[in-house]
Order: C-alpha cells, then sequence, then structure tokens
C-alpha cells in the first residue's frame, strides 16, 4: 500500500505543477486574427468542416484527434467555431509561448 500512496501523491503533485500553465491557456481569450487550437469532435476531416464552416483555415500539417490549429483574420472567429461545433476554442499563439515556440 505505501507504494500506491506515493504514486498517487506524485500524481497529485504533477497535476498541481501543470494547472497553473493550463488554467492560464484556457482562460486567455483567443486573439482576433491570431492563431487559435481547436478542440472539437474527433478526426480531422470533421474539425476542419467545423473550422471552415466558422470562416477559418486549418493549420499546420498533422493535427491531434481531437484538436488543432487554425486560423482566420474575421473577427468573431471564435464564437463562430463554437457555433460550429467545436467544443472548446484556445489561444494558440499563448499555448505557443508555453511550448516555447514564437508564431
Amino acid at each position: 500500500m505505501e507504494r500506491r500512496h506515493r504514486l498517487v501523491l506524485a500524481l497529485v503533485i504533477a497535476l498541481s505543477a501543470l494547472a497553473g500553465p493550463l488554467l492560464a491557456v484556457a482562460g486567455a481569450a483567443p486573439s482576433a486574427g491570431g492563431l487559435v487550437l481547436v478542440v472539437g469532435p474527433a478526426g480531422s476531416a470533421a474539425r476542419d468542416a467545423t473550422v471552415r464552416a466558422a470562416g477559418g483555415t486549418p493549420v499546420g500539417p498533422a493535427q491531434a484527434p481531437l484538436a488543432g490549429f487554425a486560423t482566420s483574420d474575421a473577427p468573431g472567429f471564435a464564437a463562430r467555431l463554437h457555433d460550429a461545433g467545436a467544443w472548446l476554442v484556445l489561444d494558440g499563439d499563448r499555448l505557443a509561448l508555453i511550448c516555447g515556440l514564437q508564431t
């Protein structure tokens, strides 16, 4: 049981350390004309359709199963993504900074 308790404690500490940066990204409103991370239905075809329906363009050669980057110069892109079926829209520029990239 002792080993199990140490594992749980390690997981709690790891999640606590990651909570701040994740909340900073999740709480940031995407900037107009900037890069956004679109989280939505599984599969790039469904997500690309959501992005195009909102008037945007998918970005990047590869995308994760539930997320992908997109951009649009039109104002209100994040709201249109939500209306088109995106589950979550995050500030992609801010996420890139956390990952050590500059956009």
